[in-house]
């Protein structure tokens, strides 16, 4: 499945970002954050809501979850209070 916003293509089944036809080299975890918030785009996502889809509840420092949600912002643009929350349009696609 593809996830399109903007220039970029989020392809979850290749595991790959691309802005363009341009390749953009991001970690796994990274990436498995952008796609847990592309996925769940429509409601606020918390800081344990994160831990437990992208850690699976590991004890995770406070910088490395920093670290990777400042590595997603650079991305896109993120706001929300309790938690992170997307507000752009984003295109499903099969193929």
């Amino acid at each position: 499945m593809r996830f399109l916003f903007e220039n970029y293509c989020l392809d979850a089944d290749r595991r790959e970002l691309a802005c363009g036809s341009e390749l953009i080299a991001i970690g796994p975890k990274v990436f498995d954050l952008l796609l847990y918030l592309v996925q769940n785009r429509d409601q606020v996502v918390t800081r344990d809501d994160l831990l437990q889809a992208i850690w699976q509840g590991r004890i995770v420092s406070e910088s490395t979850l920093t670290s990777h949600v400042n590595a997603v912002r650079k991305i896109w643009q993120y706001a929300g209070t309790s938690g992170f929350s997307f507000h752009r349009g984003v295109a499903v696609s099969k193929s």
